[in-house]
């Protein structure tokens, strides 16, 4: 309101209220382990104890931070300088250790060629580094962007002039809104826009909005409802009266469908998917069949919904002007019965001075989506494949053989033998392939962990995935899929390419993921933008059983220390006489010998059993997810889970073995 106050101190009034018997300590999170330290502390205490978390409140921080870069975007049209907080999707096990241990809301789910991978929603993180305390692997790193000019737009550029106006909905007495969300998506500032048009139209206007958990995965709602002359309204939207269903999130849509009918009901909705905390924690997936609901309750013939959050990211750099592109759809279908220039209006009454520029566009790109509904697909959005293969669409197995060979042919010191390496690979991929006749995705799987393994060490390494997988093929189902197949090209493949310090700076370097991260970040270097690299990487060596593990100092963290380090495999076979990564070693071997000799024995006479043993390491209920996943003590328990898991298979009743304190190394190496 624009008051002077004064400001409180938290810990001097907790301090005045125990008088000296309060055990109190004010100390920044920032520090996790130190933070976490003085809790476990705090709680033996005995008595009542307070620790004051000295940092300021996410909320606050975002929305200053955001104002903060709207006004230099302001001044000077663009920003010089930007830190972004980046996941490597190469190098994440997807054991979702950061999002049990910090519940970040700037974490979310991205699909890979390797499974599920967590990353990080640009929207909504504020780059305070707060997920990369918990130090639980080596993916986390900070991107530093500069520009010299503005950034060029990924999306094309869509005409929004000469829109046809809409056939606007008249109503006898009541016209009910129901929009929904969760926390920042914008759903009071669609609440308040709403409300002021129809005031402006002239009816009387009853809201009512819910509030839901700071920022992320709380619900958000709002009842918005118009009325004419003396008609009776509440400031509740009655159950199945809605005439407007606004899905700003599709799951908090199909929760909502009690206030929608077939016959009343048009749904406008956002379908980008936004994970909720139990699918971030590995709990469950996002369900297939959200859309279809929701469709089927409502007036599926006038029914509108697309990726507009992705629309709005790829348009506007970010997906907080979601909201008001639905609000212009919705508008175009005449679902608002609200004149143009009322509901302008009011928007610009809601919204802040420095982006109702942008939110004007939104609105009519909202509008040219409804007019022309092909245009809601991405692929009329941009035409560069590369910006539509981050955005979910893939490539096929020829093109992805082709690209890897590609990049074999530049990717080793010894340059004259990169040629040589490539075309081998091309030739193992294609006579593998010829082999095993199985689809294309199969096939570009195999491709891409084949290219991986020589990576890791070198084509005779990948010859022995290969012979191993050959192997399962020959006593697989075909009438079932070949589903034994399938699961050792993923398998086998994962416990042969250990994530160690060499192959870690391979993943965090390579050329795909480099590309990916240009496109990620808007990088033209034609237009004179720059990327560079922070890693914030853990390293680790065992050397004659003692442990070594420090922080890479930031001055070392970039991308030619990587670079150095990934082709350093020569020192590999030396470390692991030593003892490195033998727990690791011990389970590939285990895996690649133990579980795939128990497949080729059983499958003749117990097909499902011995494919049960094949399937140790993944997710029963997801059976494309693997539970054998992280990094070093995250890892660990879960090798012996699975070994003792697959003892029971093979012999129930027999306890597992002690894994040896030494493995012999494999002497493919060089």
């Amino acid at each position: 309101m624009g008051d002077k106050t004064v400001p409180q101190d938290i810990e001097a009034i907790v301090r005045a209220m125990g008088q000296d018997e309060i055990y109190v300590k004010k100390m920044p999170p920032s520090n996790r382990e130190k933070y976490m330290d003085e809790l476990d502390r705090a709680f033996e205490r005995r008595g009542v104890k307070v620790i004051i978390a000295d940092k300021e409140c996410g909320i606050t921080y975002h929305k200053r931070k955001r104002a903060e870069r709207n006004r230099i975007i302001e001044s000077q049209g663009f920003i010089r300088r930007e830190t972004f907080v980046n996941i490597s999707q190469e190098v994440c096990e997807n054991c979702r250790e950061c999002t049990k241990g910090t519940g970040c809301p700037g974490l979310t789910i991205v699909p890979t060629d390797y499974g599920e991978k967590i990353g990080i929603d640009q929207s909504v993180c504020v780059s305070d580094s707060y997920c990369t305390k918990i130090m639980a692997c080596p993916s986390f790193e900070k991107v530093i962007v500069t520009r010299k000019r503005p950034p060029r737009s990924r999306a094309r550029k869509i005409p929004l002039e000469n829109l046809p106006e809409p056939q606007r909905r008249d109503f006898s007495d009541n016209w009910n809104i129901f929009i929904t969300g969760i926390g920042g998506m914008g759903v009071g500032v669609l609440s308040s826009t709403l409300a002021r048009a129809g005031t402006k139209e002239g009816y009387e206007v009853r809201f009512n909005d819910k509030k839901g958990l700071a920022i992320r995965n709380g619900a958000v709602s709002a009842h918005v409802l118009y009325s004419k002359g003396k008609a009776k309204i509440s400031t509740i939207v009655p159950n199945g009266k809605a005439d407007l269903l606004f899905g700003l999130d599709m799951l908090e849509a199909e929760r909502s469908l009690l206030y929608a009918s077939r016959t009343r009901t048009t749904a406008v909705v956002n379908t980008t998917p936004v994970p909720t905390i139990p699918m971030l924690a590995g709990m469950m997936n996002y369900p297939l069949d959200v859309e279809d609901n929701i469709r089927k309750h409502t007036n599926s013939d006038e029914y509108f919904g697309g990726l507009l959050g992705d629309i709005s990211e790829l348009y506007f750099g970010n997906r907080l002007f979601t909201n008001i592109i639905m609000l212009g759809s919705a508008f175009q279908k005449g679902l608002i019965p609200v004149s143009e220039q009322n509901l302008v209006d009011s928007l610009m009454e809601t919204v802040s001075p420095s982006q109702r520029t942008r939110n004007v566009e939104a609105f009519r790109l909202g509008r040219k989506l409804a007019a022309e509904p092909e245009t809601v697909e991405l692929k009329n959005i941009v035409n560069d494949k590369k910006i539509l293969e981050l955005y979910g669409s893939t490539e096929d197995y020829r093109t992805l053989r082709e690209r890897k060979t590609k990049t074999l042919e530049h990717s080793f010191w010894t340059w004259w033998r990169s040629k040589q390496i490539a075309a081998s690979y091309k030739r193992m991929v294609e006579e593998t392939v010829e082999k095993m006749r199985l689809d294309d995705e199969t096939n570009k799987h195999l491709a891409r962990r084949i290219y991986d393994l020589i990576m890791w060490d070198n084509l005779a390494y990948a010859k022995k995935y290969v012979d191993r997988v050959l192997e399962v093929y020959a006593l697989d189902r075909p009438e079932k899929g070949y589903p034994a197949t399938k699961t050792v090209v993923r398998n086998l493949h994962k416990v042969m390419a250990i994530k160690d310090e060499i192959y870690t700076p391979q993943l965090l370097t390579d050329e795909e993921k480099l590309d990916r991260d240009k496109v990620r970040y808007n990088i033209d270097e034609k237009n004179g933008d720059k990327i560079a690299y922070e890693h914030i990487n853990r390293p680790e060596f065992e050397i004659l059983g003692r442990q070594w593990r420090f922080d890479l100092p930031r001055w070392l963290a970039h991308n030619w220390l990587m670079r150095l380090f990934k082709h350093q495999k020569w020192v590999r076979p030396l470390l692991e006489r030593w003892g490195w990564h033998k727990t690791e070693l011990g389970f590939r071997n285990w895996y690649r010998s133990d579980v795939i000799d128990f497949f080729l024995r059983t499958a003749p006479s117990n097909f499902d059993l011995a494919l049960k043993g094949l399937r140790v390491l993944n997710d029963p209920y997801r059976p494309d997810e693997f539970v054998v996943t992280g990094f070093r003590e995250t890892v660990w328990p879960k090798m012996e889970r699975a070994k003792q898991q697959f003892e029971e298979l093979r012999a129930p009743g027999v306890s597992l073995p002690i894994m040896p304190t030494t493995i012999a190394p494999d002497r493919s190496h060089g």
